[in-house]
């Protein structure tokens, strides 16, 4: 699934690049939106596992990123959509750094 979103995000970049400033279409934003929730949710998934908890911080990510499709397929220009997914996991790891109790990060005595 890692794979699959790098993947689906490479093919939605190409689509901004031919045409940066038309909206991208259904097809490359969806893409592209949910290759950027696919990566958040893989690390959401294996983190859940490993400890047992919720990141509400790749949870809101994963929202956003899937909120921004419908945006990218009808009204915003391609490059807009790029700087917004960017901006998306920008967030995810600023939240996670800045305030990891908040973003349901474990506490540091759970990795042992």
């Amino acid at each position: 699934m890692l794979i699959g979103g790098i993947i689906a995000i490479a093919a939605g970049f190409h689509s901004v690049l031919e045409e940066p400033e038309a909206p991208m279409g259904w097809k490359m934003a969806v893409l592209l939106c949910l290759g950027v929730a696919a990566f958040l949710a893989v690390f959401l998934h294996v983190r859940a596992r490993v400890f047992s908890r919720l990141y509400r911080s790749r949870l809101a990510g994963m929202l956003a990123a899937a909120l921004l499709a419908p945006l990218a397929a009808t009204t915003l220009p391609g490059w807009v959509t790029l700087v917004a997914a960017a901006g998306i996991t920008t967030a995810v790891s600023a939240w996670e750094t800045l305030s990891p109790t908040s973003a349901g990060l474990p506490a540091p005595g759970d990795f042992r």
